[in-house]
């Protein structure tokens, strides 16, 4: 099942196209901190992973088109760094994104999941 970044909770995000010279369209997903979110003390050690992601991916977190979900901020030039993660071969970016959550949260950096063909 391929997922949005729904399934992680309070996480904003914007999910994008990249469009390819021969016209194909791959999904990203963008992971930006905010005001809130550089404020926020997360819980690191309590992240959810895998194994929960039936239970909070419910009808909103299954991939749909993507849309705008937030703003990017001012506060995402303030993150520590952005991070450009990819996912393995045969994978879909939505396979990452409990890494993602990871990054964002523990490392305050912004995250970009970028899908491509492979």
């Amino acid at each position: 099942m391929v997922y949005t970044p729904a399934i992680l909770g309070r996480i904003p995000y914007v999910s994008a196209y990249i469009k390819t010279l021969d016209g194909v369209n791959l999904t990203c997903f963008v992971l930006p901190q905010t005001e809130e979110s550089l404020a926020r003390d997360w819980d690191v050690d309590g992240a959810d992973d895998a194994d929960d992601v039936e239970n909070k991916a419910g009808v909103s977190g299954v991939w749909q088109p993507p849309d705008d979900r937030v703003d990017i901020t001012p506060a995402a030039g303030r993150a520590r760094a952005t991070i450009i993660l990819f996912h393995g071969n045969a994978c879909h970016a939505s396979d990452e994104l409990f890494t993602a959550e990871k990054m964002f949260k523990s490392l305050r950096c912004n995250v970009v999941v970028a899908e491509y063909r492979g």
